[in-house]
């Protein structure tokens, strides 16, 4: 059966999932965590509940769902956090905020009070009362899931003072500060050609000029030392991110052209009284197209964080890096890139750390190690529970060596799981030598 993932349910569904989350990440699996004997049947169900949440999210399905076809949940706690942080910083992407010291808080606007006019509204003030009260009582409950996201976390709420319903002239003035706001935050993924020639021609340093003149390449500027010489946009970083990335930046353009087309037509449907059913799929496809190139800022944020971060705490990273790029000196790409790395939660490092781990030789060879193990020991069961062999004596001196392997592979508390299959072979020997009749007999 299909799982209904966390970005196709409705907030309140959404609410109801951070709630079961936190009360597994928070109580439940720090007690799986710390099991170190057999597990019992509602530690079993615990893990499968967790599993079961971790599910709603692509990049924890398969593991999840792997984990739930198996059953063997002892082998698997250890990645069990890895997949929770990814989780946590997947749904807090819109939560958590940062101010200039790096201090994170979540910010939670207030439910909104809906208030409304004295005398008899008009016929476009009474469909637009019953389009707000809608979107006002699914806001209600889009704040109460961001306070449940923020109890998840342990952060500090901040949050706005409620107050009176903005007018057409404050809501107007105050979309076009934010998306004044929005272009000024965000002036670099595609650069105008104005702009760029402006900045080669004048403000910029000639190192900076070079670079707008390589964008688009794979390989980094020849001047990688005036990185810190002027603050660059983000094509001009392309090179540092992965090919499947650059290739969906190349697209934010479009589908924030796309948002605002679809955001405007909706608008002007309901300010001529359109049905809320024919604007509610226009309004759909601007959030969709708009989920999409967010995503793909956060994706991007995300990549160039890692970069920074790996560049100054893993040594292999950096040889390779610097050998692919031809990169002596990596530091001012490390100052370019800080920015990103601030913007980080503090899952983020817990993270980028499981992933070096993994691609360390002492992982690498672990893996190897414990594959090879699995490999003895299923093989080792799968002779001891054989059938088509008649219990001799050679064969109970086997089973009993191979019985010894297993307490040396599993442990005795765990090998003792399967003496049972051993002390059959042994009992079934005894009785075939116990029917045997004796020489004397035969005479």
């Amino acid at each position: 059966m299909k799982r209904k993932l966390y970005k196709e349910m409705t907030v309140a569904e959404q609410l109801r999932w951070v709630e079961e989350f936190s009360e597994f990440a928070g109580k439940q699996m720090p007690v799986l965590m710390g099991l170190q004997g057999s597990w019992s049947p509602e530690h079993k169900r615990m893990m499968e509940r967790g599993l079961r949440l971790l599910a709603a999210f692509p990049g924890a399905q398969e593991y999840a769902e792997t984990a739930l076809r198996f059953g063997d949940y002892d082998r698997r706690t250890y990645r069990l956090p890895y997949y929770v942080d990814g989780v946590k910083e997947e749904i807090s992407a819109n939560v958590v905020v940062r101010d200039a010291e790096g201090n994170a808080f979540a910010y939670v606007p207030q439910m909104k009070q809906m208030q409304r006019r004295r005398g008899r509204p008009t016929r476009e003030e009474a469909y637009q009362w019953q389009m707000m009260m809608a979107a006002g009582q699914e806001e209600d409950v889009e704040t109460e899931k961001q306070q449940a996201i923020a109890r998840l976390l342990g952060l500090e709420v901040i949050t706005n003072p409620a107050g009176r319903e903005k007018n057409n002239e404050e809501m107007r003035a105050e979309r076009e500060a934010r998306a004044a706001r929005d272009a000024k935050m965000n002036p670099g993924l595609f650069a105008e050609e104005e702009k760029s020639k402006a900045q080669g021609e004048g403000g910029a340093s000639d190192g900076a000029a070079t670079m707008l003149q390589q964008r688009g390449q794979a390989q980094p500027p020849s001047t990688i030392a005036a990185m810190s010489q002027a603050r660059l946009h983000l094509d001009q970083l392309s090179w540092l991110l992965s090919p499947g990335l650059k290739e969906r930046v190349a697209t934010v353009a479009e589908l924030r052209r796309t948002a605002a087309s679809y955001a405007e037509q909706a608008k002007m449907m309901a300010e001529r009284g359109d049905k809320a059913e024919l604007i509610e799929p226009v309004a759909q496809l601007a959030a969709q197209n708009t989920e999409a190139y967010e995503q793909i800022y956060d994706d991007v944020d995300n990549e160039l964080a890692t970069v920074c971060y790996r560049l100054k705490h893993d040594a292999p990273f950096a040889q390779r890096f610097g050998k692919r790029f031809g990169v002596k000196d990596a530091s001012a790409i490390i100052k370019e890139l800080k920015p990103y790395l601030q913007k980080m939660p503090p899952e983020f490092e817990v993270r980028v750390k499981a992933v070096m781990e993994q691609e360390s030789p002492e992982y690498i060879a672990k893996v190897k190690a414990e594959k090879a193990k699995k490999q003895e020991v299923d093989a080792i069961l799968k002779y001891l529970r054989r059938k088509d062999k008649t219990a001799t004596k050679k064969r109970v001196e086997t089973s009993e060596k191979k019985f010894e392997r297993l307490v040396e592979l599993m442990g005795e508390e765990q090998a003792e799981i399967y003496r049972p299959l051993l002390v059959a072979i042994q009992e079934e020997y005894q009785v075939a030598a116990t029917a045997k009749p004796s020489p004397t007999e035969n005479g």
